[in-house]
C-alpha cells in the first residue's frame, strides 16, 4: 500500500507536472548543461564547437569558440608539369603521409620531398585531367603533281600542326606527336625503289614513311617523332622539342640527287596524322593527300 507525506512549508506537496511544466522543466535543464559546457551534450543537429558559436546555448563566462575555416586549404597545394609517362600533379598529405580521403585514391603514387615550411606533396597519374586535342594549320588536302629539277622528282610538302592542353599550368603537350604513313608505287627504270624501316613500299598496306641508313640522327629519317629532332625538317615549338605544342615539318617525297639520266614513276598515298602517343596513339585529326607523276630525271 502507499504511504501518504503530509505536506509541510520546507517540503511542498509535490503535484503531477502537466506537459507544460515538463517541458519547462526540460528546458531549463538542457540551458542549466549547456552553461556546463556544449561539448559534453553530443545531441543530434549540434555542431561541434570551434566551427558553430550558439549564443543562447553559452554561459556569461564562457567565451565564444574561435571558428575554423572549413573545406581544404589551397593555399598550400602545389603543381608540376605533367610528363607522358606520368603525368603528375600534386595534393597535400594528411596526418601519417596519406592522403585527404577528399583527394580520391591516387594511382601509382609516390610522395615527394618537401620545401621547409611547405606541407609534403603526393605525385600521381592523372591523364583523364589532361587530354591533348590537335588540329593541323597547314597539311594537303588532295593529290600533288610531281615535277623534275635539278636532279630531283617529287613534290615539297609542308606540315604545321597545333597541340592543346585544357590546364596549361598543369599539362603540356608533349604526348601529342605527328605520323605520317604512306603506300602505291614509286619505280626507277621499272624497278620498285623506295624501302621503308619495315621493308618494302607496300601498293595497299600503309607503312610508317621513314628511311633507314640515311646521314641523320640515329641513321634514321622518320618524322614527326620528339626524341628523332631533325633541324629544318621535324621540328617542336613552344616551348621546346620535348613538351613543344607546336609542330613544323617538311618533306619532299621522290627522288633526290640521281648520279644519272632516270625515268621515275611515282603515284604514291599518303596519310598524316596527330596522335596521343599517351593513350594509345588514338587519331587526334588526319589528312589524306598523294603525290602522282612520271619523268625521266636528268642529274
Amino acid at each position: 500500500m502507499p504511504r501518504h507525506t503530509r505536506p509541510s512549508a520546507e517540503r511542498p506537496f509535490a503535484r503531477p507536472a502537466d506537459g507544460c511544466q515538463a517541458a519547462h522543466r526540460g528546458q531549463d535543464r538542457q540551458a542549466s548543461v549547456a552553461n556546463q559546457g556544449v561539448e559534453n551534450v553530443p545531441r543530434a543537429g549540434f555542431a561541434p564547437p570551434n566551427s558553430l558559436d550558439v549564443p543562447h546555448l553559452r554561459g556569461p563566462d564562457t567565451p565564444a569558440p574561435v571558428l575554423q575555416r572549413g573545406g581544404h586549404d589551397f593555399s598550400r597545394v602545389r603543381v608540376q608539369a605533367i610528363g607522358p609517362a606520368a603525368r603528375s600533379g600534386s595534393l597535400p598529405l594528411g596526418a601519417g603521409g596519406a592522403a585527404s580521403p577528399s583527394a580520391g585514391t591516387p594511382t601509382s603514387a609516390k610522395s615527394e620531398g618537401t620545401e621547409a615550411g611547405a606541407a609534403p606533396a603526393l605525385s600521381f597519374d592523372i591523364p583523364a585531367l589532361c587530354p591533348v586535342t590537335a588540329k593541323f594549320l597547314q597539311v594537303p588536302h588532295t593529290r600533288l603533281q610531281a615535277h623534275a629539277a635539278h636532279g630531283m622528282f617529287g613534290a615539297p610538302v609542308s606540315i604545321v600542326a597545333q597541340f592543346s592542353v585544357p590546364l596549361p599550368i598543369l599539362c603540356d603537350c608533349r604526348c601529342g606527336e605527328y605520323r605520317q604513313f604512306v603506300r602505291g608505287i614509286f619505280r626507277v627504270d621499272g624497278r620498285d625503289a623506295l624501302e621503308t624501316c619495315t621493308g618494302p613500299l607496300d601498293r595497299t598496306t600503309f607503312q610508317e614513311d621513314c628511311a633507314l641508313g640515311v646521314p641523320m640522327p640515329g641513321g634514321k629519317s622518320v618524322i614527326g617523332h620528339r626524341d628523332t629532332p631533325l633541324p629544318g625538317l621535324s621540328v617542336y615549338s613552344d616551348p621546346d622539342q620535348e613538351t613543344g605544342c607546336r609542330f613544323e615539318g617538311s618533306d619532299f617525297p621522290g627522288a633526290m640527287e640521281v648520279e644519272k639520266a632516270v625515268f621515275v614513276e611515282m603515284h604514291v598515298d599518303f596519310k598524316s596524322q596527330l596522335v596521343d602517343t599517351c593513350n594509345g596513339n588514338v587519331v587526334l585529326a588526319q589528312s589524306m593527300w598523294g603525290i602522282d607523276g612520271e619523268d625521266t630525271v636528268q642529274p
